[in-house]
């Protein structure tokens, strides 16, 4: 499983061959900031999110992946 657009302003899109159940997304002191049961397209939007590190805890039915991504203001994807 990948996501794709590190760093991202807006979109994170997640690559994964199993079906997407629940998505966390957390700051680094381990805060949870959101919390997504459906997610169109296999896309999140993290728009709203103030600038930092973050980790997407992904769960399908293999287990739950966890993946860092860097939230930037600056324009670099739609």
């Amino acid at each position: 499983m990948e996501i794709s657009l590190n760093p991202v302003t807006h979109l994170i899109k997640i690559n994964a061959t199993s079906k997407l159940n629940v998505i966390f997304v957390y700051d680094y002191s381990g805060k949870e900031i959101k919390r997504l049961r459906t997610v169109p397209n296999n896309e999140i939007n993290v728009k709203d999110l103030a600038s930092g590190g973050y980790i997407l805890a992904i769960q399908t039915r293999q287990g739950i992946v966890m993946k860092k991504f860097i939230k930037s203001n600056r324009n670099t994807n739609y």
